[in-house]
């Protein structure tokens, strides 16, 4: 199915499977514990199947423009910062898009189950008061951002 993906469409996809797996690996007590490693286990075959059948140089260049995507939202993780502020802020971004049709999560595909396991401990955790729309205006600015550098072009306001 990732075979006719163009390497863009490539980037978006794997960059929100990148910023699911940050907030598990950064926000997780034990990455051990069973729950959180297969949460980690399913990002990771998402990921694996974005980077199948592709030659050494082209997977050199997807993962390039994934480090260069994902610096968008560097500037939103501050040290000290609370790591489910920042994955409110990877929700509010994954919602624009599957709001709009842009990213389609199957309901049996991997990254489904790794988010059915993410999202009741993000709506669980807690959080300083207005963080919500804080992040949410933040996954627009990181949007913004992206699109610029071409990224998620069909998305509007």
């Amino acid at each position: 199915m990732t075979a006719q993906l163009s390497d863009r469409r490539r980037v978006e996809r794997l960059l929100v499977v990148d910023l699911f797996a940050g907030v598990v690996r950064d926000g997780a007590r034990d990455v051990t514990e069973p729950e959180t490693a297969e949460t980690l286990q399913r990002l990771a075959a998402v990921r694996t199947e974005l980077f199948l059948d592709l030659t050494l140089d082209r997977h050199r260049t997807i993962a390039q423009r994934l480090q260069r995507a994902r610096s968008r939202f560097a500037r939103f993780q501050k040290p000290g910062r609370p790591v489910a502020e920042f994955g409110l802020l990877a929700y509010h971004f994954a919602k624009i898009l599957t709001d709009r049709d842009v990213l389609v999560i199957g309901q049996e595909s991997d990254l489904s189950a790794a988010l059915d396991r993410l999202l009741p401990a993000l709506a669980e955790a807690e959080v300083a008061n207005g963080a919500d729309l804080t992040a949410e205006e933040g996954a627009w600015q990181a949007l913004k951002a992206l699109k610029a550098d071409g990224y998620f072009e069909e998305v509007g306001q």
